[in-house]
């Protein structure tokens, strides 16, 4: 007896225990929470960051990769039509300019009057022409000095302006690739460079710098195309097609100018710009002109419009891909 009644409450603390879970699973799926949560304000300001003008010294010479290309070919030509005869030198020979390379045999007729005669009347009576061939040899020089690839046959017939052939220069030069920005540094290019050949000779003068730009596809040994350099270099040394080097441009150095970061300013050239902070953190910062002076690439030089300790915002608005993300604060220039 007392067993069944201790079954019965306890069923009925169970039905019981049921009953309250399930009441709690109906309120939480039907009736959440409805408390409103606090709203979040930013606490933090966005500061852009400055930087500070100051004193320093700039060294804009520069020091780039280089390659070592032998000069471009020249043709070799016939200066006159005719019949190879003699060939005076082989392919392959090294040949200097104005020597003679070969000989043509040019032959021409010539219309030659008859012998006339006389008649019985004592008349002149004209005698026949006759064609006579005459020969004249000429010899054709090289037109600079060099390795001959020679193309021409004895008993080749060519006319003026033929192809002969070629000279492969033993003049070579550097070539390297240069920015517009590198460019730009330098504030004007010098005649001179020095040109250091890994394993060759101790460094030397390499001669009449020039920029060049490769229209075509490059060759083999060259750079590609796009503004490159290329200077001369003297006959007197040693060196190597395809070889590689280093080539230091010397430019100008300043002491104890006012300079800044290059991000913090448009333009490389003669003229820029920088932005002051606003003086309230808030409205747009203020456009500056400056004077540019010479940059070693990472520093720049202003002649006329900041002076040291003046601050300004450490990128200018045209470098802020180098800083910013496309959902940044909105861009201040303009």
């Amino acid at each position: 007896m007392q067993t069944s009644t201790r079954n019965i409450i306890f069923q009925s603390l169970k039905l019981v225990f049921w009953a309250i879970m399930a009441i709690a699973l109906v309120k939480v799926a039907f009736f959440p929470n409805q408390e409103v949560a606090e709203e979040l304000s930013p606490q933090g300001v966005f500061e852009l960051p400055t930087v500070t003008a100051e004193l320093g010294d700039i060294e804009n010479s520069i020091e780039l990769n280089a390659t070592v290309v032998r000069d471009q070919s020249k043709a070799f030509k016939s200066t006159e039509s005719g019949v190879v005869q003699t060939i005076f030198v082989k392919d392959g020979d090294t040949v200097e300019a104005g020597a003679p390379v070969l000989q043509l045999m040019k032959v021409t007729v010539k219309e030659v009057p008859g012998q006339s005669s006389v008649d019985e009347e004592g008349n002149v009576i004209p005698g026949a022409s006759e064609q006579v061939e005459q020969k004249s040899w000429h010899d054709v020089y090289a037109p600079a000095s060099g390795i001959l690839r020679l193309e021409a046959l004895v008993g080749q017939q060519v006319e003026v302006g033929s192809p002969l052939g070629s000279i492969v220069p033993a003049s070579f030069h550097a070539q390297v690739s240069i920015n517009p920005e590198q460019l730009y540094s330098l504030q004007g290019l010098p005649n001179v460079a020095t040109l250091a050949v890994k394993d060759g000779p101790a460094p030397f003068e390499c001669t009449d710098l020039q920029t060049i730009v490769n229209a075509s596809a490059p060759k083999e040994g060259e750079q590609s195309s796009g503004p490159q350099i290329r200077c001369n270099i003297p006959a007197g040394q040693t060196v190597f097609e395809g070889v590689k080097g280093k080539l230091r441009i010397a430019g100008s150095s300043v002491k104890q100018v006012v300079i800044v970061p290059t991000s913090a300013v448009e333009g490389r050239f003669r003229e820029g710009a920088v932005y002051l902070p606003a003086e309230d953190g808030k409205s747009k910062p203020i456009k500056k002109v400056v004077k540019l002076g010479i940059s070693d690439g990472k520093f720049i030089e202003i002649t006329e419009g900041l002076q040291a300790d003046d601050v300004i915002l450490e990128f200018a608005p045209l470098n802020q891909d180098e800083k910013q993300d496309i959902n940044g604060p909105e861009n201040y220039g303009g």
